[in-house]
């Protein structure tokens, strides 16, 4: 038995026999993670989680696959990752993750995590395009115009391509702040994540977008929606009219509408999480991000992007984008701060398979995100501004990836 490193998949060990190669399927792929019960789960029982989380790596390729299957989830997120016999390209078991994963070092030429499954969803969609990747920092708080500018600066200095701002009353005021951050930078985009359709009319929005790309030299972009869940506090706070939910998506639509009049017209994004707010994404949107729960596992975020190609002929050019709660090596780093976001414990979402959350080292969530662009379409992801240093080396290592297209 011995320990190897790889750049692609990070530190490995190597196991035999290899944990999946078993006459009756150990982990199966689900919507929600989903672990079978072992016949004698009587190991895990008697083993305190502070012990099993602190066994060194070697030890834990020697328990035996009886022991792994019947861990709990929360523990299985903190063990090693195994590969394949020597490193060879194969199929590798992630205890993070309950469906079975690629693990393919990077030496093997062609061998790009996702690239196989790319090509046969191109191939067989017929006119399916892969967008390249794209990356923001949301951020939207800061204590001085010093701060402020210097976080815009550095989102630029690691590589990202836009900065985006909330629209709450508990943060920045949008335009004001994405001025500022434009004026700061010299390539990096700026966007309202998103706006809050009724606090403004679409006339208001319209001005605010002309006067923004002007000053920016073109790089706006206009995230717009109905309205968070809370959001009716906000507008009430500044005098609008929240309105029904047709209404707001009236109020939406002419926002599109009104900026789409400008001169040079900004990139629209579109929250969408009800059918008509997704129907309206799919017909008038560049870009859209789906409205749905922190805990929402990866399969029900697939399925959703699948429902949402079936509403337009175009909507399956319009960019996926996805935020990133978090980014951590373990549910044992996340922040307890967290769960004021969230609205839940954290480490409980992570550990169910939420997809907003990124567990793992910065080759295991590259070959996520390639996973998920592959698959699904996401190709445009927003971190966290409190992670925004963490999550650097996932950027640089998936700007390296060519996306595929139709031909």
């Amino acid at each position: 038995m011995t320990g190897r490193s790889d750049r692609s998949t990070g530190p490995c060990l190597s196991l035999r026999p290899v944990l999946h190669a078993s006459p009756r399927p150990v982990l199966h792929a689900s919507p929600r993670p989903v672990l079978h019960a072992s016949p004698r789960p009587v190991l895990h029982a008697s083993l305190p989680p502070v012990l099993l989380t602190s066994l060194p790596p070697v030890l834990l390729t020697s328990l035996p696959p009886v022991l792994l299957t019947s861990l709990p989830p929360v523990l299985l997120t903190s063990l090693p990752r195994f590969c394949s016999p020597e490193g060879a390209p194969g199929h590798g078991f992630d205890p993070g993750r309950t469906e079975r994963i690629q693990v393919r070092p990077r030496a093997y030429a062609g061998s790009r995590p996702g690239e196989d499954a790319a090509r046969r969803r191109v191939r067989d969609s017929g006119r399916m395009t892969e967008h390249a990747f794209r990356f923001g920092v949301i951020a939207g708080q800061a204590r001085s115009g010093a701060e402020w500018a210097a976080t815009a600066r550095r989102a630029e200095e690691l590589g990202y391509d836009i900065l985006l701002i909330p629209d709450t009353l508990f943060t920045l005021s949008p335009f004001a702040a994405l001025a500022a951050a434009a004026a700061a930078t010299s390539t990096l985009r700026v966007g309202t994540y998103v706006l809050n359709v009724p606090n403004r009319t679409p006339a208001h929005v319209a001005w605010e977008s002309r006067s923004l790309q002007t000053l920016s030299d073109g790089r706006f972009e206009l995230g717009v929606g109905g309205g968070r869940p809370s959001g009716h506090t906000d507008t009430a706070a500044l005098g609008g009219m929240w309105g029904t939910p047709a209404e707001r998506l009236r109020r939406t639509a002419d926002t599109i509408a009104a900026a789409r009049r400008s001169p040079v017209p900004p990139k629209v994004l579109v929250a969408a999480s009800k059918p008509g707010m997704m129907r309206l994404a799919a017909e008038r949107a560049d870009v859209v991000t789906f409205g749905l729960p922190p805990a929402t596992t990866a399969g029900e975020l697939f399925r959703t992007a699948e429902a949402f190609r079936r509403l337009s002929d175009r909507a399956d050019q319009v960019e996926l984008m996805l935020g990133v709660t978090a980014f951590a090596p373990s549910i044992f780093a996340l922040p307890d701060q967290l769960s004021r976001q969230v609205g839940g414990d954290p480490r409980e979402m992570a550990a169910s398979g939420a997809a907003t959350f990124l567990i793992g080292d910065a080759d295991h969530a590259a070959e996520e995100l390639l996973r998920r662009r592959a698959e699904a379409g996401f190709s445009y992801y927003a971190v966290n501004g409190q992670f925004m240093e963490d999550f650097a080396p996932v950027v640089q290592r998936l700007r390296e990836t060519r996306p595929l297209t139709a031909a």
